[in-house]
């Protein structure tokens, strides 16, 4: 969760075209086809011949059922987006490769985000940016800061500042989803201590957030939030 006690986001970011923070595609694809290279099986090379007819004969014999097949992968949620050229990104602060990742793709969703807000902007389609997430020394790493380097970049480009006093935690995906966290006793924790008084929490985190003791959610204002436009509402444009 990152906290703002000030007009700054913490940080920098960058990536994509299309003018809305929807577009692109969500799809559930089979595990084996979004892995698959194209390639055949090694076995299938070179089956045949009388040491193969021998062994499937055997098999026969045996009783082997020929339509056995192995178990079928989980299905795994797929996103892709559209990205034009120019423009780059440089992390620091000992971030891991998810994290790593999640700034990419917040750099994308955002320049994609910033065209739907202002169509003739171009800031981030351009702009060679640097992203330092302090504590240099401390390894971080996890998605649940995407939906706040998202907001970082636009607050950048846009030149907007972020509400005041507030914390934001969640994963973004290429479409504009904002997708669940764990952790949130321990993030609502950091942010009672940073002084926050709004905090921005993914929807399917609502439960995480009702089980908590009274005292940890006295003081804070919570926004639960399902797209990313619902953040870009509450974090950057509060003043309309």
């Amino acid at each position: 969760m990152a906290a703002q006690s000030g007009g700054e986001a913490f940080a920098r970011t960058s990536s994509d075209e299309t003018p809305s923070p929807m577009n692109g595609s969500h799809a559930n694809a089979d595990a084996s086809t979004a892995g698959s290279s194209g390639c055949a099986p090694a076995a299938a090379a070179g089956s045949e011949g009388p040491a193969a007819e021998a062994a499937a004969a055997a098999a026969k014999e045996a009783g082997t059922p020929e339509e056995a097949q192995p178990d079928k992968p989980d299905a795994a949620d797929m996103d892709s987006g559209r990205a034009r050229g120019g423009g780059s990104l440089m992390c620091t602060g000992k971030l891991g490769d998810v994290m790593l990742e999640s700034s990419k793709i917040a750099h994308t969703l955002a320049r994609r985000y910033a065209r739907t807000v202002q169509p003739k902007s171009s800031f981030l389609e351009r702009a060679v940016l640097h992203m330092h997430v302090p504590e240099g020394s401390t390894p971080k790493d996890g998605p649940s800061a995407g939906a706040a380097m998202v907001t970082s970049l636009l607050s950048l480009a846009l030149g907007k500042p972020v509400r005041q006093h507030l914390a934001m935690t969640g994963e973004v995906s290429l479409t504009g989803l904002v997708l669940p966290i764990g952790g949130v006793k321990e993030k609502v924790i950091a942010a009672q201590r940073a002084g926050v008084k709004h905090i921005i929490l993914p929807s399917a985190n609502q439960r995480d957030w009702v089980e908590l003791p009274d005292n940890l959610r006295e003081g804070l204002e919570i926004h639960f939030v399902s797209t990313y436009d619902d953040v870009y509402q509450i974090a950057l444009n509060y003043e309309s």
